[in-house]
């Protein structure tokens, strides 16, 4: 059975682990093997970051389970006013079944319980993701270069009405 949970302290080291799988999914052949290599090396600080911002009531941390196996992750925060989507990744083999939208919708009822109208997002101008959120009604903001490991890389960061 497919379940949406908020994360816990002890699915942490998992949530972690599938986080960075489907980073690499993601990201393969757009990063070079260095920056794969240096996430794998810092896992153990993102288990400890992430349990420490469980604490803490601006951060969402939730989970994409499968009969108790997280098969994906949802972040968002809402700082000063402002909510980011941070991250929504799924496992290759559960991607296109609607899980995405799934966990964005649960998202968004959080949003508007938190009286917020909007969130932002930062995709890759590389990635299909910006297609999805094209059709959702985002709006570009910007574009913006960020750079990873001294090489530079195109990100738009898009804003999306909550409910849209």
């Amino acid at each position: 059975m497919i379940e949406i949970k908020r994360l816990t302290e002890n699915k942490v080291k998992e949530f972690v682990n599938i986080h960075l799988k489907c980073w690499e999914e993601t990201y393969v052949g757009i990063f070079p093997h260095d920056v794969m290599e240096s996430r794998w090396n810092k896992k153990e600080d993102r288990e400890k970051y992430i349990k420490k911002q469980l604490q803490h009531k601006d951060y969402y941390y939730f989970s994409l389970t499968r009969n108790d196996e997280i098969i994906g992750i949802l972040i968002f925060s809402i700082i000063d006013e402002v909510a980011l989507l941070d991250a929504i990744y799924i496992k290759k083999t559960y991607q296109r079944k609607g899980y995405g939208k799934k966990l964005l919708e649960l998202m968004e009822i959080v949003l508007k319980k938190q009286k917020m109208q909007q969130y932002s997002v930062y995709v890759f101008q590389s990635l299909q993701s910006n297609e999805f959120f094209l059709k959702k009604g985002a709006v570009l903001i910007e574009e913006d270069f960020i750079t990873i490991h001294g090489r530079d890389y195109k990100e738009n960061l898009y804003e999306i009405k909550v409910g849209e």
